[in-house]
């Protein structure tokens, strides 16, 4: 299927027919933006680009969670990432280490009510 130019009712109407596993509306404006539906799930955006010569896919998230302008947004944020070289995966996964490291020196450095009260 061809690229259309997203709305948010054209979103909402979106579904997977009967006899397919998946399906796929491309974006016309966002440039790898999708919206994959199944005949279970509910539609979701994705992200599609070629990273080091592979296909790579992407889910963004739900199309009843996220706004359209925001998903959009998403995608070209992720194809600057692929344009700049950088897998887009690593750099999501390294963002998650990182706050998962921030949040842990947090606990560590926070006082116990038994420090504070002994300090008392």
């Amino acid at each position: 299927m061809g690229k259309i130019s997203f709305t948010a009712p054209r979103v909402a109407s979106f579904t997977c027919p009967a006899d397919k596993a998946q399906a796929f509306l491309w974006d016309a404006k966002a440039p790898g933006l999708g919206l994959r539906a199944t005949p279970r799930g509910a539609p979701a955006y994705v992200f599609q680009s070629v990273y080091e010569g592979k296909t790579l896919r992407l889910t963004i998230g739900d199309a009843g969670t996220w706004r359209l302008p925001d998903a959009q947004a998403k995608a070209r944020e992720l194809q600057c990432v692929i344009d700049e070289g950088r897998d887009p995966r690593i750099v999501k996964a390294e963002a998650t280490a990182k706050d998962v490291a921030e949040r842990s020196a947090e606990r560590q450095s926070a006082v116990s009510v038994r420090e504070a009260w002994s300090e008392y």
